[in-house]
């Protein structure tokens, strides 16, 4: 089976670029790791009673964005770690669904990505189908 072209392992012919280019992203993957643990650590203003009602709006506004903010660096930061795990394996930029090397462009851009373009579309659109029925088993 040929991989494509422009895949991470088609690029990474050399052990020179091989090693730079793994320790470029194997670099980015710990420092944005960093970023998100270190970013964790802030704490939500609680709301009271005693604030006056025009007052609790914003405030409630704040504390769902920090709220939805922090669970999506809790997924960036489990699909971090996964591409550090895959990385520590030999794994790295290789797709988890059909085995193909995942495009350097598509690694550029999401470097903790785990699926091929198509893989991940495909698996995007079954969630997406399989969320009607999960509401209406509920």
């Amino acid at each position: 089976m040929q991989r494509p072209p422009n895949c991470i392992n088609s690029v990474m012919q050399n052990k020179a670029n091989r090693r730079d280019l793994s320790t470029d992203f194997r670099a980015f993957l710990l420092a944005e790791r960093a970023r998100l643990v270190s970013g964790q650590e802030g704490e939500l203003e609680v709301l009271t009673t005693f604030l006056a009602e025009d007052h609790q709006a914003p405030l409630l506004q704040e504390q769902f964005v920090a709220i939805s903010q922090g669970q999506m660096n809790r997924r960036k930061l489990k699909l971090v770690d996964a591409a550090l795990v895959r990385f520590d394996r030999g794994h790295f930029g290789v797709c988890q669904e059909c085995g193909e090397g995942i495009p350097l462009k598509r690694l550029k851009i999401i470097p903790w990505a785990a699926y091929c373009v198509d893989c991940q579309e495909r698996l995007d659109q079954e969630h997406v189908l399989a969320v009607p029925e999960l509401l209406l088993t509920a």
